[in-house]
């Protein structure tokens, strides 16, 4: 009887295995295994060899761990019932780590796909099987259940009880590792109306790490999360039925890099969110942020859309922060707004915050943030104020920086406004109403309507039929990068910074190689590639001396040579591509010099790469030589002057309201006039872009800055500006309001930095290097020329500048311009955390233009630093009496955070600084040396600046130890010795440093001294002094060169023979697996000797990343 109910057993469970094997298709070189309906309930490892077939519901229960090795495939078997739909539930308490790369990773799909032929199952084929369900701790909202002290739940779909319980009171809670997976046709009906998610993530902690995922043709939503707070990166939702993403339950956490496409029969919204659907009034309310979203709807239907079909649908209480994002195609309103409590929707309610429908009790408290009590105390206060509001409202939602378009193709009430695609988008955005039209594009949030320019998009649906048609990276002249945008708050580390809109920049499309959508040829992933650094085989194009009216585009074959005075005007949009050589003819006389002029309302877009910037150059540079011209060849053209409507110091000309000035060395006249009213003025976008050699003499004692910026707002966007070899000063702010970063003046013949007539910018990262015979400041610094009590009065934030002087080498004692810093009548500033390193005279040296005979009488003990001190021009920074409101007082600010004087100088290191000492007898000490000419004359005020009661001073005068530094000056010879960043011993990682304010969120993180922390050389790949060999580019240890694979310091031909070597012939791998990953894919594969190949040969991008961390 025994033997005969073992033998029945052992029958049933070959039948059942029979039938499983029978509808499992299993893959080439596999094992088929079968996972048990039930527990795993030790830890479990699948490997690749195997396809693991899912029978029913299989829970990975508390305190055991799973792993899944990269290219595992993961099956569930179809057509089950509801009850016992296949799928993988992760307990509370136990963990997966299905770590896959883009290379090998991970799949999940049903049972009859056959997973070596991509087009066997298409997007139409949803809900074969169920999915993966991670259940957390971290904290939802909800009821609280004895023995539970914070609030759970039950995941929906199954069964109620402890193993499909989440939520809890552990925000850090930590499920594991998703990481490179698919997650294919799933979504089995598991009761009415209810499905499974393609990826469901339920109380999950922020100690979970999920990227790189993609849930392609789900029957449901394509990602859920209930409550929790998991932050994901690189999601990718596709052809699935339901919503793309859906929050719920008090999710808070943080997404960046979202793309959703749906096709035309199928799908609702991009986003539902949700606060809680049993009780709205629940806290924690759902408020996550979200940067960097590329959606593309469901494109004109034949009938009239329902809400459903809403880019947006909020409901009750639910709320959030989107930004920098690109919405298209979607037939019904960008957003729709819902009350749980109150179903009809009042289209009459006032202009307001928040976009589109709205019910009236909903618009209001979500308006306010009356009801959100984790961002109490009152509204419209939040717990993180760099989230906070729009306009200074404080309002729970918020859309900023985002590009609408083709929104409403279905609006049934306005077909006559088909015929113009911006009204009708406009009227269906933002309700009936045009007003809410001007709030949503108004400065404060930045959204616009306008085409995206996607590089592949056929809103024909074309894009479906698998002919590599579908391209979202923005070309380069798209809206993605030149309009305003709200970056993430530097202090927050998760977000990645992406200065562009949408999920994805010009030349990256980070879902190829890995997804279903590239594997069924949806995706055109050819690269993008522009000859850089190089202008064999271009075009030379004469751009005529006059006026650039209308859009125009400088592209990156061809070779564009200024004439002489060239103004982009009329409201127009010059936009010149990464790679783009622009130079200006040499030996023009003073009136004519070949310069490129953005006036007042037009705009520049110069988007260079960093590793393919645009140079701007004198029309006798062999750009293909970088040693040709040197860092003497100075003054052969003009340069770039923009000038903007942000407001200036100076006196007010009818009909103008606000202060306007002429730039200097041109023709007065309309074309050449800036400053004005609008703080937040937009001249454009520079980034990424060398100018070399100019500075030509327009008059006597009078040339053209490197980069000229007259009254530029600080809508514009200026970061990664190299001005290398110019004859007048590197950098000039003539007042304006523009913020800028990663700055670099090389071997300038003036000035490197000067700001003057009411500069009240921020700065930080500022490199600025001289050579022995020639340079004057580090900054010159200015009220105003003409009228030193005019407002508003210069007061520029600067963080984290590295300048190194002329050094010690002068015949003859040096005059007051070779101090560090100049400061003139009625200009203060903030300079904090810097180095700066063999200055021949003072470190700081003080003027008053009323009073131009220097008092060298001690003077009492004082809040400003050093260098010979005019007596009235002390007193009156010292007070604050001569202020700008903004920062009045003498001890205390408007911003507190910026306070104690109108000049101060913090966390800085002095070293070498007075080299060329008038009393010789000084040099046998380099400490006593630099802190006699570093403060005056008299110790008394270096003692001031180095102790300060209170410690709020920490400068010091130390040694910065220099990655690399000869001072010899030999740095200057081409040999690769220059490297400013402090090795690991410097004091600029010890001495006390001055955080930037937290509630100014433009600055980045730095907790360093100077321009380069230990590990970062960003002068690397674009600049001048990379290109003629100035710097050292050995990447520091634990650092790699992308394409690097032979880790030889470098990259050549030897380098794609090592990976080929590899990958077919057995040969080593790579000493850091970045080192083989030319392409920045992640892995290594025959895609990156391709790559190599390319670049050497063919003219492609170059394999070259900035040196980071391979750990």
């Amino acid at each position: 009887m025994h033997r005969k109910f073992l033998l029945s057993v052992i029958l049933m469970l070959l039948m059942s295995a029979s039938y499983a094997f029978g509808q499992c298709t299993n893959e080439p070189g596999k094992t088929l295994v079968f996972v048990p309906i039930g527990d795993i309930a030790v830890n479990t490892n699948w490997t690749s060899n195997n396809v693991y077939v899912l029978q029913g519901p299989t829970y990975v229960i508390s305190g055991v761990t799973l792993t899944i090795q990269p290219g595992t495939i993961i099956k569930g078997i179809t057509g089950l019932a509801p009850g016992a739909v296949a799928s993988l539930i992760v307990e509370r308490g136990a963990t997966i780590i299905a770590n896959g790369t883009a290379q090998d990773p991970i799949i999940w799909t049903a049972c009859t796909d056959d997973v070596s032929d991509p087009n066997d199952l298409g997007r139409s084929d949803r809900g074969l099987w169920g999915s993966l369900i991670v259940l957390g701790k971290a904290p939802i909202n909800g009821t609280v259940t004895a023995p539970e002290i914070c609030p759970t739940n039950f995941i929906e779909g199954l069964p109620p009880s402890a193993k499909t319980t989440y939520g809890g009171c552990d925000p850090t809670d930590n499920s594991g590792i998703i990481r490179y997976n698919q997650f294919k046709h799933g979504g089995s009906i598991i009761g009415a109306a209810n499905e499974i998610n393609g990826l469901t993530l339920g109380g999950v902690g922020s100690g979970t790490t999920v990227e790189y995922v993609e849930v392609f043709a789900n029957l449901d939503d394509g990602f859920e999360f209930f409550g929790g707070n998991v932050n994901a990166k690189y999601l990718i939702s596709a052809f699935n039925d339901d919503d793309d993403f859906d929050w719920d339950q008090g999710y808070h956490g943080k997404l960046q890099f979202l793309f959703a496409i749906k096709d035309s029969t199928n799908g609702d919204r991009l986003f539902e969110s949700d606060g809680d659907d049993a009780n709205a009034d629940t806290d924690p309310t759902a408020r996550p942020v979200v940067y960097n979203v590329t959606s593309i709807g469901r494109g004109q239907l034949p009938t009239a859309p329902s809400n459903a079909n809403a880019a947006f649908h909020f409901k009750e209480n639910s709320g959030g922060h989107i930004r920098n994002s690109i919405i298209i195609d979607w037939p019904r309103n960008g957003a729709f707004m819902e009350d749980q409590s109150s179903p009809s929707f009042s289209l009459n309610y006032p202009d307001c915050s928040i976009l589109t429908q709205k019910d009236c009790e909903y618009r209001s408290r979500c308006f306010t943030g009356s009801y959100n009590t984790n961002f109490t105390p009152a509204a419209p206060a939040y717990a993180n104020p760099t989230y906070a509001g729009s306009a200074g409202t404080g309002s729970d939602l918020t859309i900023y920086g985002t590009i609408w378009w083709n929104i409403g193709r279905n609006a049934k009430t306005l077909p006559n406004e088909l015929s113009s695609n911006q009204s009708f988008t406009e009227k269906r955005l933002f309700t009936d109403y045009p007003t809410l039209a001007a709030t949503l594009t108004g400065q404060s949030w930045n959204n616009i309507i306008d085409n995206p320019l996607f590089f592949g998009m056929d809103l024909s649906r074309a894009r479906f039929a698998g002919q590599n048609a579908l391209d979202p990276r923005p070309a380069l002249n798209s809206p993605a990068f030149t309009e305003p945008r709200t970056d993430a708050p530097a202090e927050d580390a998760f977000f990645s910074p992406a200065p562009y809109a949408g999920a994805f920049d010009a030349t990256t499309n980070w879902a190829c190689e890995w997804t279903a959508l590239w594997e069924a040829n949806y995706f055109n992933c050819a690269p993008r590639t522009t000859t850089c650094f190089d202008e064999t085989g271009k075009t030379i194009v004469n751009v005529a001396i006059g006026n650039i009216t209308a859009n125009t585009n400088w592209t990156n074959d061809n070779v564009y040579i200024l004439q002489g005075p060239t103004f982009v005007t009329d409201s127009a949009r010059l936009t010149i591509e990464q790679g783009t050589i622009v130079k200006g003819v040499t030996g023009l006389p003073p009136g004519s010099v070949s310069s490129l002029v953005i006036t007042r309302n037009a705009q520049i877009f110069a988007l260079g790469d960093s590793c393919c910037p645009i140079i701007f150059t004198a029309q006798t540079d062999d750009v293909n030589d970088p040693n040709d011209l040197g860092r003497s060849d100075r003054g052969l053209w003009g340069s770039l002057i923009v000038l903007g409507n942000a407001p200036i110091n100076g006196t007010v000309t009818a009909p103008e309201i606000c202060a306007t000035n002429f730039i200097e060395g041109l023709t007065a006249s309309p074309l050449t006039q800036y400053g004005g009213c609008n703080a937040f003025d937009n001249s454009g976008v520079i980034q990424w872009v060398q100018l070399k050699h100019g500075g030509s003499v327009i008059g006597a004692a009078n040339e053209i800055n490197g980069l000229t910026m007259g009254g530029v707002g600080n809508g514009t966007a200026i970061d990664h500006i190299e001005v290398f070899a110019n004859l007048d000063d590197g950098f000039e702010w003539f007042g304006g309001t523009v913020n800028c970063r990663y700055l670099v003046s090389a071997f300038n013949d003036d000035d490197a930095f000067d700001w003057d007539q009411g500069y009240t910018g921020n700065l930080q990262f500022l490199f600025a290097i001289y050579d022995s015979t020639n340079g004057d400041r580090a900054f010159e610094i200015d009220g105003d020329d003409a009228n030193a009590d005019t407002q508003p009065y210069a007061r520029p934030t600067v963080y984290n500048v590295t300048a190194f002087g002329r050094g010690e080498v002068l015949a003859a004692a040096p005059s007051n311009q070779n101090a560090a810093i100049h400061a003139k009548e009625n200009t203060g500033g903030h300079i904090r955390n810097s180095i700066f390193y063999e200055w021949p005279r003072n470190g700081v040296f003080i003027e008053d233009q009323s009073g131009p005979s220097f008092s060298l009488a001690p003077l009492p003990d004082c809040t400003i630093l050093g260098g010979q001190i005019d007596a009235e021009y002390h007193s009156r920074c010292l007070t604050g009496a001569f202020t700008n409101p903004n920062w009045v007082g003498g001890y205390s600010n408007v911003n507190p955070a910026y306070a104690v004087a109108d000049f101060d100088i913090f966390g800085t290191i002095w070293c070498a600084v007075n080299s060329a000492a008038i009393t010789p007898a000084l040099v046998a000490s380099a400490q006593t040396w630099t802190e006699q000419r570093l403060f005056t004359d008299y110790p008394l005020a270096g003692g001031a600046i180095a102790s300060v009661p209170g410690g709020r001073w920490d400068n010091v005068i130390d040694e910065p130890l220099f990655t690399g530094n000869d001072r010899a000056r030999s740095r200057f010879a081409g040999q690769n010795a220059l490297d400013p960043r402090p090795s690991a011993a410097s004091p600029a990682f010890s001495i006390g440093l001055k955080d930037a304010p937290a509630e100014n969120s433009w600055f980045a993180s730095a907790p360093y001294a100077g321009a380069f922390n230990s590990n970062d050389n960003w002068l690397l790949c674009w600049t001048a002094l990379w290109q003629a060999n100035y710097l050292n580019t050995a990447p520091p240890a634990g650092s790699c060169l992308c394409g690097d694979a032979n880790n030889s310091g470098g990259y050549s031909i030897s380098d794609a023979v090592y990976i080929i070597a590899h990958i077919f012939g057995g040969g080593p791998a790579p000493a850091l697996p970045c080192l083989g990953d030319a392409n920045g894919s992640g892995g290594i594969s025959i895609s990156d000797a391709v790559y190599l190949i390319a670049h050497i040969f063919g003219g492609g991008p170059a394999p070259f990343c900035p040196p980071a961390s391979c750990s």
